[in-house]
């Protein structure tokens, strides 16, 4: 797409879309066409969004992207804010329990084993959704 105008089907996105294969793919494509889609041109497709039966996807034909941390000690920062999206919704989550010892036989020490002590106990949860489309 375009900067411009991102609507926009380019030259490129034509040729590209030649070497793919849309055989018995129904359009406007649901969640489930776009899973018998990455089967048979062997991509990946990102659903970004599905609203109003309008599906915002990121495709590639390469394995799913690994995730690289920065090296101890140096800072990112997000320069383009206005490539920011906004999302639909948030869950903010959150699970407590209590440890319990757990008594038991002494293990072997000459065989491997974990030596497991404790046993945690659900005692409460809470979570929180948060939607500027929700009163």
């Amino acid at each position: 797409p375009t900067d411009s105008k991102p609507e926009r089907i380019t030259k490129l996105l034509k040729e590209q879309a030649k070497t793919l294969n849309f055989n018995d793919i129904e359009f406007p494509i649901d969640l489930k066409g776009i899973d018998k889609f990455e089967k048979q041109n062997n991509i990946f497709i990102n659903v970004i969004g599905y609203e109003n039966k309008h599906i915002n996807i990121n495709c590639n034909n390469n394995d799913p992207d690994n995730i690289v941390m920065p090296e101890k000690g140096v800072s990112i920062q997000f320069k383009n804010y206005q490539r920011e999206m906004k999302v639909p919704f948030v869950v903010y989550a959150d699970f407590e329990s209590i440890l319990k010892p757990i008594y038991t036989c002494e293990p072997n020490p000459e065989e491997s084993f974990t030596n497991i002590y404790q046993r945690p106990i659900p005692i409460g949860f809470c979570y929180y959704i948060k939607s500027d489309f929700m009163e």
